[in-house]
């Protein structure tokens, strides 16, 4: 997995422009509340089957909302190798409960050791799920969403314009910051600077000569930023005008009764079946 693939896909996200897929059509409030639901089920209960269940719910949702495959998919395969070592570090280092195999069998009468245990085997997948049904709506949400419609969502639910452009602003810069951070890295390199060597004194000089350019870009990028703000008179009124006006539909109200019905069978099953 290439770096700048995730940093493209990310500037693709964080971009305002028009969404292609039908998630995009929804009110942002809708979404917001779509992703808080998503996210709250995740906490219901810790059964696999349940948090089985809750992911086919999300990747329905994300044919649903016709989430374009080749924006996500970088982030989708970064978030795979985290959950598999989230999979792999639960199930070597919990030995709680019976073991099912020992990694390294007895030998001359000594051993075993490193077992593989039911309740290890059992923590793993449900973590696994459970980070799973969190990140997926998550990704859905934010490649769905325009966050310039995001930010007239949370101004109308009384949030600050100001907390609003602070957050807005701060997620198209990580993206910004990922791939100045690259080209620093290729710049140092070509200059000389030898990243395969080892030592704690050389990895300390190769951090200092990543972070001080990095550090100084970030801090002409927000002083250019603060003398445009203050240029167009930005905070000198407590409100805003806007050029879009949110308008919300039969079909945010159809996915708010879908979520009200899907957080009513949760609940009711966490309550009937206790396992589950």
């Amino acid at each position: 997995m290439r770096v700048n693939d995730v940093i493209t896909s990310l500037e693709q996200i964080v971009g305002d422009h028009p969404s292609t897929s039908s998630g995009g059509r929804y009110d942002p409030r809708a979404q917001l509340l779509w992703l808080g639901v998503m996210v709250a089920l995740a906490f219901v209960s810790k059964s696999w089957w349940y948090l089985l269940i809750l992911l086919l719910v999300n990747i329905f949702f994300v044919f649903f909302f016709a989430v374009p495959w080749a924006r996500i998919k970088p982030l989708v395969r970064l978030n795979l190798y985290i959950l598999g070592f989230c999979f792999s570090f639960q199930v070597l280092f919990n030995w709680d409960g019976p073991a099912l195999v020992y990694l390294i069998p007895r030998v001359s009468g000594v051993g075993p050791f490193w077992p593989i245990t039911t309740q290890g085997l059992y923590l793993g997948v449900s973590m696994s799920l459970r980070y799973a049904d969190i990140i997926l709506p998550s990704i859905v949400f934010s490649s769905v969403v325009r966050f310039k419609a995001l930010l007239l969502a949370f101004t109308s639910l009384g949030v600050p314009y100001q907390f609003g452009y602070m957050a807005l602003t701060a997620l198209r810069f990580i993206p910004v910051l990922m791939r100045e951070s690259v080209q620093i890295q290729q710049v140092q390199r070509l200059r000389g600077l030898a990243f395969d060597r080892r030592g704690l004194r050389h990895n300390l000089t190769v951090a200092y000569s990543l972070a001080m350019p990095l550090l100084v870009n970030c801090v002409l990028r927000a002083r250019n930023l603060s003398l445009a703000l203050e240029s167009r008179g930005f905070n000198s009124h407590p409100s805003r005008t806007v050029t879009e006006r949110l308008c919300w539909q039969k079909r945010d109200s159809l996915l708010v009764v879908f979520l009200l019905l899907l957080v009513i069978t949760s609940l009711g099953l966490h309550w009937r079946l206790p396992w589950f």
